[in-house]
């Protein structure tokens, strides 16, 4: 029986979607978010990673993300919002979408 839980240490599709996109320091996390697109449609993810540049996201289904969209943290007492853009996508196993998204308007 297959796991449900995803590792992606030492993933070798996970290694060669991220391996050119690391011009930022990343911290490895795992924690909820939410993602909302327009015309508001959310979808539940899994933050993997986090730069000041912006974080990687699983979905555990196969998606597409339109941007720009609306990254909320919802485990903060305090909700904190910010406007991103998916500037690359990778399918893994035809059921799980990972993201890079990058933050837009940083200064807000």
């Amino acid at each position: 029986m297959k796991s449900s839980t995803l590792s992606m240490s030492g993933n070798k599709a996970y290694d060669a979607a991220t391996e050119n996109r690391r011009a930022a320091l990343r911290v490895k996390v795992s924690t909820p978010v939410i993602l909302t697109t327009e015309p508001a449609k959310a979808l539940n993810a899994e933050m993997l990673n986090l730069s000041e540049g912006g974080l990687g996201v699983l979905i555990d289904l196969k998606a597409q993300l339109i941007s720009p969209l609306l990254i909320e943290f919802p485990a903060l007492n305090t909700p904190i919002r910010f406007k991103g853009e998916v500037v690359w996508s990778k399918i893994f196993n035809n059921e799980r979408s990972y993201f890079g998204i990058r933050f837009l308007d940083k200064n807000e």
